[in-house]
């Protein structure tokens, strides 16, 4: 299950209109620098559903398309090795 819209809006506004990516292995050093809107942002659960992880703004991670893809393939590979 998605998140709420509200919950969307409501991560959008605690990120600042930005992807709230910290992750050093990432193209950049600190918080990416991206900004994001409604529309282009993607919203990751912090700890996943499979892992009990619920969709509250708390468990809501704000990110760009390109932080959201370098995520993405790095689950689908501990997955699939």
């Amino acid at each position: 299950m998605a998140f709420p819209s509200t919950v969307k809006l409501a991560a959008l506004q605690r990120a600042d209109g930005r992807c709230e990516c910290t992750q050093s292995r990432h193209a950049h050093a600190g918080r990416c620098p991206h900004r994001v809107t409604l529309s282009t942002a993607q919203f990751h659960h912090a700890t996943p559903r499979s892992r009990h992880g619920y969709n509250g703004l708390a468990n809501c991670e704000v990110r760009c398309t390109e932080c959201s893809s370098v995520r993405e393939a790095r689950e689908f590979a501990a997955v699939w090795s």
